[in-house]
């Protein structure tokens, strides 16, 4: 009995220094349900909706940061959550991509949904306006198109920066705000009640490219073009394995 029970100590001595290793290494996501903001830690859900989809919508619900609706598409009725928007019953929309969400738990109405997509807009079929009611310049289909541009063609915007001249001179850049634009290469939502957006714009760090978290409030689908605007910091521990050498802070969506 003595001898299992110091095997099993020494197991679990193992375990910890390994998962003290990689929490030194790199921010470390430990799975769990979705609480829309309430829990600190929540797993990264796959993209599952890559394409464009053309949707009726059945129902429309309001909530404090989101807008749900429970839409059709294709004879199957699904949910869906977009930043708080105005939407009509029985219009018909379009969007491209989705994170899929299990057991999202929505405290305005104390409601779990089994499945739900977060969608950052929906756009009009008729009119060819989107949720937040900007005019699009370009079809669904294009939309596609641009999600798919490789980070290698990626410029900055009218008065950003790369993320390489943000890396060789982030002493320089602590603590202010920049503008930087890249390609959304990886999401995890509602993790300590904010957005975690890494981008890349085709920058080189030697082999490896520049990849820069961002932490915000917006809805950011893997793999579109976006630019951001937010504080730089450095050396930000947020603890649970959440430790950054740089990242950007409260952006909003430019």
């Amino acid at each position: 009995m003595i001898y299992k029970h110091m095997k099993h100590t020494y197991l679990l001595l193992i375990l910890f220094a390994l998962a003290f290793t990689a929490c030194k290494s790199k921010p470390v996501v430990i799975e769990a349900q979705g609480k829309d903001g309430e829990n600190n830690m929540q797993a990264l859900l796959q993209n599952t909706h890559s394409e464009a989809h053309t949707v009726e919508v059945k129902e429309v619900l309001q909530a404090t940061k989101y807008t749900y609706a429970k839409v059709e598409e294709k004879g199957e009725e699904y949910w869906i959550a977009i930043p708080s928007s105005e939407i009509e019953e029985g219009a018909t929309y379009q969007y491209v991509g989705g994170l899929k969400k299990t057991n999202f738990y929505s405290r305005d109405f104390k409601r779990t949904f089994p499945t739900i997509f977060l969608v950052s807009s929906l756009v009009n079929a008729e009119t060819g306006k989107r949720s937040d009611q900007l005019e699009l310049h370009a079809d669904v289909g294009q939309r596609v198109n641009q999600a798919t541009t490789p980070a290698s063609e990626i410029a900055p915007a009218e008065g950003g920066i790369s993320l390489e001249e943000l890396y060789k001179n982030r002493e320089k850049y602590a603590g202010k705000k920049v503008t930087v634009t890249g390609k959304c290469v990886k999401v995890n939502n509602e993790i300590m009640e904010r957005n975690w957006v890494h981008i890349q714009d085709g920058t080189m760090d030697g082999d490896e490219p520049y990849d820069l978290t961002i932490t915000t409030d917006a809805l950011i689908m893997v793999g579109i073009t976006v630019t951001m605007e937010g504080v730089i910091a450095l050396d930000k521990d947020f603890g649970a394995g959440y430790r950054y050498d740089i990242i950007m802070e409260n952006a909003s969506r430019k």
